[in-house]
Formats: structure tokens, sequence, C-alpha cells
């Protein structure tokens, strides 16, 4: 008799590899990475999407003006580019892009399961982080970047999957 193997959750840490941790310092000191996402929708894969959010932000007032949006401030703008390589553990590729209010938002969907989670950095520099994950909806409210990842938006992140 074969016994069977459950499947292990992943530990949540920073980063799962040190390649993800490369990624993300690279991009803080100004390399841009290139994206092993391109053409993939697998897991392994998934995992660095980071240059391709960044560039999305990158586009983000050029996105906003098509749409006649508010322009999005530069700081908002800097505590998303602080922010998302703090989000690497997370596999899947989020959306980046402009709200009507001036804000930026940041959207992870699951690809398994009605659930999502949306990070808002307000043009006051407030962030708020909605989700949606097995039928509860919830709301955090951060006043700076260093205070996130924390175990609510990992642990909401982890619920995705």
């Amino acid at each position: 008799m074969v016994a069977k193997s459950k499947e292990q959750k992943p530990v949540l840490r920073k980063f799962n590899t040190k390649i993800e941790e490369s990624l993300a310092n690279d991009y803080v000191s100004g390399v841009k990475p290139i994206s092993s996402s391109i053409g993939s929708s697998t897991k392994e894969f998934d995992k660095y999407w980071i240059s391709d959010a960044l560039e999305q932000l990158e586009q983000i007032n050029e996105e906003a003006a098509e749409e006649n949006y508010p322009e999005i401030s530069s700081m908002s703008i800097a505590m998303a580019r602080e922010l998302l390589p703090k989000l690497t553990f997370y596999p899947f590729v989020p959306a980046v892009y402009p709200s009507m209010h001036g804000d930026v938002s940041i959207f992870f969907k699951s690809r398994t399961k009605p659930a999502a989670i949306l990070i808002r950095i307000c043009s006051n520099q407030k962030i708020v982080c909605h989700t949606s994950v097995n039928k509860k909806s919830k709301r955090k409210y951060y006043n700076k970047i260093s205070e996130m990842p924390d175990d609510f938006l990992r642990g909401k992140l982890n619920e995705l999957e």
C-alpha cells in the first residue's frame, strides 16, 4: 500500500529563493531585472512578476491620463515601488493601475476561487488593504509602507492559493 503524500503549504517568508531576493535588491539598486513570467502561467515562473509590476507602475500616470483620472503623486508611486518587492513571496502576478481617486492600486486575484485582495496607496499616503477571501470581506489600514507586509496581509495572500 502506497501512502499518499499531503501537499505542503508554502512557508511564509519575505523571499522564497535567493533569486527573488536578488530581483528585489536589483530593482531597489536601479538594475531592471529580466522578466521570467512572459509567456508562462505556471506557479514556478509567476514568482518573477516583479519586473512586470514595476513596469506597470512606471506607466501609471500615462494610464491615468488615458482614463482622465487625476495624476498619481510621486510619493504614492515611490511607496508602491518600495512595497512591490516586499510582496514577491506571493507567486501570482498582480495588476498595478491607477484609481479614479488618484490612488495606486495593486490587485491580486485567486486563480482557483472567488477571492481577491486590493491594496490602495492613497493620494494622502495612507494605505488600505481590502480583502475578500472565503466569502468574508475585511479591511486594514496602514500608515507606513514599513508596516507591510504584516501577518494579516501575508495570511490573506496565502489564502488566495
